[in-house]
């Protein structure tokens, strides 16, 4: 092979080798953005909220979802992973947000399971999604404060 013949070669390696890679989180903010949704926060940042909402427990090995997470106002939307099955979570979340002062109002378990939890002035919503990989679940927890019923 002549050298011209493989440098064409090489850099055609080049250009295709980084578009068989997992997808950036470059491209997956440039989405978010398009639908509207802030773009994804970096670790440092997702710490920083959750140290805002520490009365909201996450088990030690769930992994931060970065697309799902907004805080504004008092408001807070956090979504996680794991490799716990959705009883475990719904038994964690009902332990651990009864020792931090929260009451649970509602749960319901179907297709997604959800928990509502109260405080005077807050509340909480833990909904567990169907698995999407077989040995993990997602969670979403929602929070803001609590409106008055007139």
């Amino acid at each position: 092979m002549r050298q011209w013949q493989k440098k064409v070669l090489l850099l055609m390696l080049l250009c295709v080798v980084p578009a068989c890679g997992k997808k950036r989180s470059l491209s997956s903010r440039a989405t978010h953005k398009k639908k509207g949704i802030a773009s994804a926060l970096s670790r440092d940042q997702i710490t920083i909220q959750e140290a805002k909402f520490s009365d909201i427990p996450s088990p030690l090995n769930a992994v931060p979802l970065t697309p799902y997470y907004q805080a504004k106002e008092g408001n807070a939307l956090f979504a996680y992973s794991s490799v716990l099955s959705r009883d475990e979570l719904m038994t964690f979340y009902a332990h651990e947000m009864e020792r931090l002062g929260w009451r649970m109002a509602f749960t319901f378990s179907g297709y997604e399971s959800m928990l509502q939890f109260e405080k005077p002035d807050r509340v909480c919503i833990v909904s567990i999604r169907p698995q999407r990989r077989p040995s993990h679940t997602e969670w979403v927890i929602a929070t803001g404060p609590a409106i008055e019923a007139s």
